[in-house]
């Protein structure tokens, strides 16, 4: 079941080696929490869609607070949201490990993201990015390996609508 009260609006972490699944986080209004807005951890058949995610400013979850941030799960859909007017947006990280999980982030809406990119996506494997749009962020779409574990792979970028962001560069 999620979390909430610890900074999150929603939090799905495992128990163990209990995993959560077939979960589908649907239609919310989330704003200005002070944590990650919503934080997956190890989810199997989970499907995010229709959400609408905003004012996410607070810094107090390490070093960034995201709209959204998947660790670790399989089969994956994030779908038709709106993640606006915050200060990160979503985040895919495994967290020094390779994120395999067949992820497909179609028809989402990204913008007035002011610290950082629209979507960070490190060690992935299985990665679809097909219609989604990215606006007016600091940074737009960044898929970086890790020197830990260097596996960007099976990664497709398809029909997105990137515009308005600055860019910048780093070893990988």
């Amino acid at each position: 079941a999620p979390s909430v009260g610890n900074g999150y609006a929603v939090w799905l972490n495992e128990m163990g080696d209990v995993r959560s699944v077939r979960v589908t986080i649907r239609g919310n209004r989330i704003a200005g929490v002070p944590n990650d807005a919503i934080q997956t951890g190890s989810t199997d058949d989970l499907l995010i869609e229709g959400n609408d995610v905003s004012g996410v400013d607070a810094v107090s979850c390490g070093d960034h607070s995201d709209v959204l941030q998947i660790v670790e799960g399989r089969r994956i859909v994030v779908r038709a949201n709106r993640f606006r007017d915050s200060v990160h947006g979503f985040m895919v990280n495994g967290h020094g490990s390779t994120f395999r999980g067949d992820l497909r982030f179609e028809n989402n809406l990204i913008h007035g993201i002011s610290g950082s990119f629209g979507m960070n996506l490190y060690n992935v494997d299985g990665l679809a990015l097909v219609n989604n749009t990215v606006w007016d962020t600091a940074l737009g779409v960044r898929l970086r390996d890790t020197s830990e574990n260097p596996t960007v792979m099976r990664v497709s970028v398809r029909n997105n609508l990137l515009n308005k962001y600055s860019s910048e560069c780093d070893s990988t």
